[in-house]
């Protein structure tokens, strides 16, 4: 039987072939020197300064900031469990960071109450799972994952999990002037975010101060939520937000629980 033999010569292949185009192969330093994030595909159309807009933002006047504006989508996915079956040591991860997924060694050292993302954080039975679900941070205007914008929950949509997540993506994008984000529980998170970010996470995830951040609920989740929240965090009553719905995570969430029932089987190395 070759089978799992073929997997592991897949999973290597999938981690050169992604080397490859990311075009690590011509740097003298070597494959060893790839960054946090280097491999990933970018969103075309998401502002990089230097590519695709000036490489200095810091000179735009605050009124002109909207047109440099980052949108981005924060949702949790917990058909995405992960069963227990194997360790970091025998089956370990070939590209530790360099993906969408966040770097796990770093990763794991570090009144809506009705609404189920926070009731159910602490109730969530994790017996036998070493990962809960999946949180990623989406390019909601152009559907698009980030840079160590994906990472496994241990224990529900705790906030510190979240915050992590978030502000690792957000490390790529920190010339950025301004920030939308869409966050089903966004009128939560962001009561007590800059004390969880300057308390809880590493120095090189706190961001630069001159960055001006929004939250708002997608627009499909406000029945969920009293009406104050539903008209302070609405895409509907704000300006510079076009017809952006916030949705984005959810329409991938529907293609891939179809195969949430083989991930759930899948060790470190290989989900």
């Amino acid at each position: 039987d070759r089978y799992a033999v073929f997997l592991r010569m897949m999973v290597e292949w999938c981690n050169l072939k992604a080397l490859k185009q990311a075009g690590r192969g011509h740097d003298p330093a070597g494959v060893s020197a790839t960054k946090e994030g280097e491999i990933v595909v970018l969103c075309p159309a998401c502002p990089h300064p230097g590519k695709n807009v000036p490489k200095t933002l810091e000179d735009i006047s605050p009124g002109n900031r909207w047109i440099y504006s980052l949108f981005l989508a924060i949702d949790a996915n917990f058909r995405l469990k992960c069963r227990l079956v194997s360790s970091d040591d025998r089956d370990p991860v070939l590209s530790q960071g360099w993906g969408y997924f966040i770097k796990e060694s770093n990763y794991k050292k570090s009144n809506c109450v009705s609404h189920n993302a926070v009731n159910m954080a602490d109730t969530k039975s994790s017996k036998g799972l070493a990962a809960m679900g999946v949180s990623t941070v989406v390019c909601t205007r152009h559907d698009m994952r980030l840079a160590n914008g994906i990472g496994d929950l241990q224990k529900g949509e705790k906030y510190l999990n979240m915050d992590y997540i978030v502000f690792s993506a957000l490390s790529h994008c920190s010339s950025i002037p301004s920030v939308n984000f869409s966050y089903d529980i966004a009128c939560q998170w962001h009561k007590k975010l800059w004390h969880h970010v300057s308390t809880a996470l590493p120095l090189w995830l706190h961001l630069s101060s001159t960055q001006q951040y929004r939250f708002f609920i997608p627009k499909f989740h406000p029945a969920a939520h009293i009406a104050a929240c539903q008209m302070t965090f609405s895409f509907n009553w704000s300006p510079y937000v076009g017809w952006t719905d916030g949705e984005a995570p959810e329409h991938s969430w529907a293609d891939i629980n179809c195969i949430a029932a083989s991930t759930k089987e899948m060790a470190p190395g290989t989900r």
